[in-house]
């Protein structure tokens, strides 16, 4: 965005200088009384200078305008990310969770195997003792 601000500015800038530079020699070539040239002069710079603020004003507002523009669609953005991005954490969150459990129950289940395998008698005896959280 900022080369687009920087060409309109210098395409601004080249038709003012170019304007000005354009004006004054005419001016100067014109049958008049230097008195009259001068007078005739003051007056077109300072409507020239007029119209230079007035650009300057106007690029400014419009400028500022599409900042502001930019800054909320960037803050709405932001939040949009922020609230996707807890929504996926708390999913992982809670697949995580059911995986730890599943995870938990089949080393039971193997544990319970083991020891049968080893004692068939002792997995029906100690089954409170062993500890399904492991």
């Amino acid at each position: 965005m900022s080369g687009r601000a920087s060409k309109f500015g210098d395409f601004v800038t080249g038709i003012l200088v170019g304007g000005a530079v354009g004006y004054v020699a005419a001016l100067l070539s014109a049958p008049r009384s230097g008195d009259e040239t001068r007078q005739m002069l003051n007056e077109r710079s300072r409507d020239l200078r007029d119209r230079a603020m007035e650009t300057v004003q106007t690029t400014v507002d419009k400028t500022e305008k599409l900042v502001s523009g930019s800054r909320e669609r960037l803050g709405t953005t932001l939040d949009d990310t922020r609230n996707r991005m807890e929504g996926t954490v708390s999913d992982l969150k809670d697949r995580s969770g059911s995986v730890v459990t599943g995870v938990r129950s089949q080393v039971s289940d193997s544990l319970y195997k083991a020891a049968e395998q080893v004692d068939p008698n002792m997995s029906t005896k100690n089954e409170e003792q062993i500890d399904p959280q492991i």
